[in-house]
Order: structure tokens, then sequence, then C-alpha cells
């Protein structure tokens, strides 16, 4: 969500109660990857929503990509 909310410049979920997010996230319920952002970031968002965990990269995975993206 974090890197949502620097992609998207505003929170997740605006106006949503606590307790609708929780089930929304929980229900796999996800925002969408911003669409002002750039497509390589937009495809490293979606890799990180992936419904198992087992197929989101890891933290220096991530990290990773952010560095070949700047590059």
């Amino acid at each position: 969500m974090s890197l949502w909310e620097a992609l998207a410049e505003e929170y997740p979920f605006g106006g949503m109660e606590l307790t609708d997010i929780k089930a929304a996230v929980t229900g796999g319920n996800r925002p969408g990857a911003p669409i002002t952002a750039q497509h390589s970031l937009q495809a490293l968002y979606k890799a990180c929503t992936e419904a198992a965990a087992s197929a989101r990269p890891t933290a220096l995975g991530v990290l990773g990509k952010l560095r070949e993206i700047k590059s």
C-alpha cells in the first residue's frame, strides 16, 4: 500500500471506514494500479498485490526492481 500511496499521491480506500477496509483487503480487494504511474511501476505494484504471498516479490526483489526502473 505504501507503493500505491507514493504512486497515487493519496490514501488507498479513501473515505472508507477501517472495518470496511479490513473486510475489503481480507476479501482480496486491492486498489488498481494508479493509471498515472509509469508502466513499470504499475507492473511492480501489481506483482506486490498478488493474492498468493508466494507469488509476490521479496523486499529485496522490490528494491532491485526499483533500482532497475530508476536507471
